[in-house]
């Protein structure tokens, strides 16, 4: 096998199509509709696009895929060199692609890392983030930076929240939730039904996309979240999503007006809540967050059969009371000591590391 490297999505040969797909079912951010929509819409300049791909010798086929940016010296810590992998704040997670009938995964991490080490000049550090903590894919990498001689420093950044919902009714799901959901939201969505001028719409595909997406756009921005940091973003993945069909939005209308909102894609029968916000000013008696999250939730149990629904990143309360299960999303910094600036970077984390070592041995001390 060997591994080549190409300036883009764009440029991987239509080969890599199979890739995408196969590596999509384990997430909707391995997938080409993905990566589309986040190079044309957030690119900052300077950036360098690094796709690493390993091909089978011979016939080209793509074996795996490490999507990567060479980032600006001024974007690197002490203007180093930095290669990131290819994702920013809206990814919610990021892996290597690994094809189908791969069964060595280790061997082909290894091969992807000692690649990008080879690339010159010499990248000073590498930057991993989201990355499934539990999955042998993150082990994999530290091993394989460990190997080049890199020295590595992992670091927790968010729960992840989610819950497998195969096989059960929304009944059977809601009687297995605390009472606030159970009872009083149930009560609380109920009464909002009875409203004459109150209404929830779902919009799944089709026509009614523009309505939907307006109601959105105007939720969030009159909600309590910051403008977004790339509008085009958020405008071009819904619309990607819809004209593929896994775009999912509920929105709350009172009077005609939306006050809830909440944006959801579905691959591979998994629900992800991608983004959700209200208008502050709905009455508060109304609960219509928690109102639209009752209806939404049963139509996808009950209509759309999902799988498993995914709240994202976060560790907030209100997905304790939806969700039973969590898992951890971790970043890999690995600093490369055969470059002066990484041996510096290295030197630093491990004097940090030191310094927290002897602050954790002297506070018992100092407590007596």
């Amino acid at each position: 096998m060997e591994v080549r490297r190409y300036d883009g999505l764009e440029a991987l040969p239509e080969s890599y199509e199979a890739l995408f797909r196969t590596a999509e079912k384990e997430s909707f951010f391995n997938s080409a509709l993905w990566y589309r929509v986040l190079l044309a819409t957030t690119a900052s300049p300077g950036e360098e696009q690094r796709f690493y791909g390993l091909e089978e010798s011979g016939s080209g086929r793509p074996q795996a895929l490490l999507p990567a940016i060479g980032m600006p010296r001024q974007r690197g810590p002490y203007g180093s060199r930095l290669l990131s992998g290819c994702h920013n704040v809206y990814t919610l997670r990021f892996s290597p692609l690994v094809g189908e009938h791969v069964s060595d995964r280790r061997k082909i991490v290894h091969e992807l890392v000692g690649a990008l080490l080879r690339d010159r000049p010499r990248w000073d550090a590498v930057s991993l983030r989201m990355l499934d903590r539990d999955s042998e894919v993150f082990d994999y990498l530290l091993e394989a930076f460990d190997s080049c001689g890199l020295v590595t420093e992992p670091y927790f950044q968010f729960g992840n929240w989610y819950e497998d919902v195969a096989g059960r009714s929304f009944d059977d799901y809601i009687a297995d939730r605390g009472k606030s959901v159970k009872k009083t939201l149930a009560w609380k969505a109920r009464r909002f039904a009875r409203r004459p001028d109150a209404s929830c719409e779902i919009y799944k595909g089709g026509e009614g996309a523009e309505r939907a997406i307006t109601a959105f756009k105007t939720v969030y921005g009159a909600s309590w979240k910051e403008p977004e940091l790339h509008p085009d973003f958020m405008d071009g993945l819904m619309r990607s999503c819809a004209e593929r069909g896994c775009l999912r939005l509920g929105n709350l209308f009172l009077s005609g007006a939306p006050v809830a909102s909440w944006l959801i894609i579905v691959s591979n029968a998994t629900a992800i809540g991608f983004k959700t916000a209200y208008d502050p000013m709905a009455p508060s008696n109304l609960s219509v967050g928690g109102v639209l999250t009752y209806n939404v939730m049963q139509y996808l149990i009950d209509e759309e059969k999902v799988s498993r629904i995914d709240f994202g990143i976060g560790d907030e309360a209100y997905k304790t009371q939806w969700l039973t299960t969590r898992r951890e999303l971790w970043g890999i910094m690995a600093y490369n000591r055969q470059t002066p600036r990484g041996a510096m970077l290295a030197a630093m984390m491990q004097g940090r590391n030191w310094a927290r070592r002897a602050r954790a041995v002297l506070r018992p001390s100092a407590a007596q």
